[in-house]
């Protein structure tokens, strides 16, 4: 019950911290010019895609469940970039709650973990990651 508290003002603070790259447009001239614009063709959820992911470079690295990802927010956003970036979001308040999780289960105490979870969850260095 706590977690699930927790998890949910983790939420509401990634939202926050975080919520307003939501409505930004792909960043053509980062990673999402290559791995999304540039890679269209084969975002669709096809078989072939799914092959050529998992046998095949893009961008000069080897990332299949990343474009497996690309692929999962095509295939339910298009090309709007609002679903891409919440997934982004989701998946970082998964990771913080999992982190909380891993200390409880170190006996770190609650207080404790809360706070570092927190410090991981908005610090500026997450920027890149949401």
């Amino acid at each position: 019950m706590v977690r699930a508290r927790f998890s949910a003002v983790l939420l509401c603070i990634a939202i926050v911290v975080f919520g307003r790259g939501l409505t930004y447009p792909f960043l053509s001239e980062w990673d999402d010019g290559e791995y999304v614009l540039g890679a269209i063709d084969r975002l669709s959820p096809a078989v072939d895609n799914v092959v050529y992911w998992f046998t095949h470079f893009h961008a000069h690295n080897y990332h299949p469940l990343t474009m497996l990802s690309y692929m999962a927010d095509y295939s339910l956003w298009g090309t709007n970039p609002v679903g891409y970036h919440l997934q982004s979001l989701l998946w970082h308040v998964v990771a913080a709650t999992a982190l909380y999780s891993v200390f409880l289960r170190l006996r770190i105490a609650p207080v404790i973990a809360a706070i570092a979870v927190l410090v991981f969850a908005v610090h500026p260095q997450r920027v890149e990651s949401v």
